[in-house]
């Protein structure tokens, strides 16, 4: 919780207890129907206790945390029955461990609380309530829906925190940590604000399938009538960046997410580059009706990519591309070709798959492009945030088959897999961090503190290549050889993250310093937005960890038998 928030309750309980008290939350009438009956509840954010000696009025065995101790003397004072109850805590990681608090609980109750978590912490807060909550316990919070006199730092003018969270990021969120939205309703403000009303909603721990959304992809796949691969590589590019890239999302309307079609054109670049890169070595993988016939690629963006793909060697070609590209070092007569293959491929994007993916069934289209930005619907992009990793696999097993298909199965599957799969050069990229970092004065393993040499420095992908292909230099840092051997694929654990939170800081700031350009493009790439702080980072990058964890399974390092030594490393 944000702590000039935490400060504010505080200095002002005494003053604000009437008004707290003096009314009755209208989440109170849905407690019997949203918890079960003498079942345990945790009021997260109690406040002056009312809402929790409802629960203990209504039968329930409450407790509650909260981070003030002058909101947690006037409960007390006010609700005599809530004495040893009511404990700190404070959200997102300062709540109780269930063992303090009698065990899991049935329930939790979070009104008016979670808006005073920042944004990227609220993924951690959400993960407390998954500790504290037996399988199938429920979650009864509300946020603000609406909340005027907000600035543009989302503060109110006695300089609260109110986090903007849309009901719809909200469920997304809870659903990432295996929650399944059970009902959800608006309130009107109970101390008659106008302007102000709330988000409330029932979500219970189970993790929930939502087909339909699926199913509309999986009708795009196989049922929509194809005359190019377009349509795979839109869904493909929106599941990579759903998965490797969310941050690049934002609010379209109350029904949709955006996403900006220039990042959609990118990742084109690089799907189509190795296959039609292909037809300099004569084994030609048509991508549209007609190209085996006239023995030409007529995508309406291949002959600006043909031409640059002649700019580089045959072979290396994609990757030389994207390590000029990641290191700002695009010759000015390359970055013209490329602008125009983008301006192209945005045309074929919003003309093509766009407009026409799912447009013969029912529901209408799947997306829509307004202002550089495609739009798509909500539950359609939840599932491409949950399932991201094993559709964008899918897709490219049925663009294998399609271009099979189109060549008049004179290709192979595989041929078209492998060229499919071509990505940039870890080994290359490496060496450029490699480099770099080699160079750093007080050069140390980021795990461990202890001095490195060029001889005994490995780099580290922090988020493991396979997981997320990411070679970002953020995502690339030293590590002794032997500790990189024992991490592998695996996940750094958060404590493990936090411990050398100061070296990983260090070492981007290094970074920063060095490669300005490629580490802000980078940077502002995977986040979406300009300005970020070393700190920003480092929570994004921890909030991306545990997004991975959560849907991959991947076990964390280390895995608690054996420690890591860090000396120096907390900032």
């Amino acid at each position: 919780m944000d702590e000039k928030t935490i400060r504010y309750y505080e200095e002002n309980a005494r003053r604000l207890l009437p008004a707290y008290e003096g009314i009755t939350s209208s989440l109170r009438a849905r407690f019997p129907s949203v918890f079960p009956r003498g079942g345990r509840i945790l009021d997260v954010g109690a406040g002056t206790g009312r809402d929790a000696a409802g629960l203990v009025a209504d039968g329930y065995e409450a407790w509650g945390v909260e981070p003030s101790a002058a909101f947690r003397e006037c409960a007390v004072e006010r609700h005599p029955e809530l004495r040893e109850r009511i404990l700190k805590g404070v959200l997102p990681d300062g709540l109780p461990e269930p063992e303090e608090l009698g065990g899991r609980f049935d329930g939790i109750l979070c009104s008016a609380v979670l808006q005073h978590v920042p944004r990227h912490r609220v993924l951690e807060a959400i993960l407390q309530f998954k500790k504290v909550l037996r399988q199938g316990g429920r979650v009864l919070l509300s946020v603000p829906l609406d909340r005027p006199g907000i600035d543009g730092n989302d503060r109110d003018a006695v300089g609260r925190l109110f986090t903007p969270l849309h009901p719809g990021e909200v469920q997304l969120l809870f659903e990432r940590a295996g929650f399944q939205l059970i009902d959800s309703w608006v309130d009107a403000d109970p101390h008659k604000r106008p302007g102000h009303r709330w988000t409330a909603m029932v979500l219970r721990l189970e993790a929930g399938e939502g087909a339909r959304a699926l199913d509309r992809i999986e009708g795009v796949l196989s049922a929509d009538k194809k005359v190019a691969t377009y349509k795979f590589a839109l869904i493909r590019a929106l599941a990579e960046i759903a998965v490797r890239k969310p941050h690049l999302a934002a609010e379209g309307d109350g029904n949709h997410v955006t996403v900006p079609l220039r990042s959609v054109a990118e990742l084109w670049i690089r799907y189509y580059w190795p296959l039609l890169a292909a037809s300099r070595r004569r084994d030609f993988l048509p991508q549209r009706e007609g190209d085996r016939r006239t023995g030409r690629h007529g995508l309406a963006f291949a002959s600006p990519l043909l031409e640059l793909i002649d700019l580089y060697p045959q072979g290396t070609g994609l990757q030389s591309y994207l390590l000029d590209l990641r290191q700002g070092r695009l010759p000015p007569s390359v970055g013209e070709v490329r602008n125009r293959v983008l301006v192209a491929a945005e045309r074929a994007i919003r003309e093509g798959p766009v407009r026409h993916a799912g447009a013969v069934t029912e529901s209408g289209p799947l997306f829509s492009c307004r202002a550089k930005q495609v739009y798509i619907a909500r539950p359609l992009w939840r599932e491409l945030s949950l399932l991201g990793c094993w559709i964008g696999d899918a897709v490219i097993l049925r663009w294998a088959e399609e271009t099979v298909r189109i060549s008049g199965f004179s290709v192979k599957a595989s041929t078209v897999v492998d060229a499919l799969l071509a990505d940039g050069d870890p080994e290359r990229e490496q060496g450029d961090a490699r480099d770099l970092f080699g160079s750093c004065s007080s050069l140390t393993c980021v795990w461990t503190g202890r001095p490195l040499t060029r001889a005994t420095m490995a780099i580290d992908h922090v988020i493991p290549f396979s997981l997320m292909g990411n070679n970002d230099l953020w995502n690339l840092l030293p590590a002794e050889k032997g500790v990189n051997s024992k991490k592998r694929d695996l996940l750094p654990a958060r404590k493990a993250l936090e411990e050398s939170k100061g070296i990983i800081k260090k070492y981007w700031s290094f970074a920063m310093e060095r490669r300005t350009e490629r580490f802000s493009l980078e940077v502002r790439e995977w986040t979406g937005r300009s300005g970020v702080t070393t700190e920003d980072l480092f929570e994004l990058v921890c909030e991306c960890i545990e997004f991975l964890a959560l849907q991959r399974g991947t076990p964390r390092w280390p895995d608690g038998k054996r420690g890591v030594v860090v000396t120096g490393g907390r900032s």
